[in-house]
């Protein structure tokens, strides 16, 4: 199970470094919040957030609040890579 978070990918470098540095930021001041540890994997135009735990994604679910970045909780289908499980909610 992964969190996918996307990047911007029409507009040019800078605003996906831009994208990518605000997702950091804010994934940092929830995990010191929250005290979650997380792993970070970008994978073309997406950047994948992997939690220490199953529970630990309801509460990243009910505690996020950046009202900018789109997310959805994906769960691992080893037979055929990812596929959805829940679009999140905007909170």
């Amino acid at each position: 199970m992964h969190l996918e978070f996307p990047l911007p990918s029409s507009a040019g470098g800078i605003t996906v470094k831009y994208g990518n540095t605000r997702l950091d930021r804010g994934l940092a001041a929830w995990s010191l919040r929250w005290g979650y540890r997380f792993s970070k994997t970008v994978v073309g135009y997406r950047v994948w957030v992997e939690l220490e735990s199953p529970e630990s994604y309801l509460w990243f679910a009910m505690t996020w609040n950046d009202e900018i970045s789109k997310w959805q909780i994906k769960e691992d289908d080893h037979d055929s890579g990812s596929s959805d499980v829940d679009p999140s909610p905007r909170c």
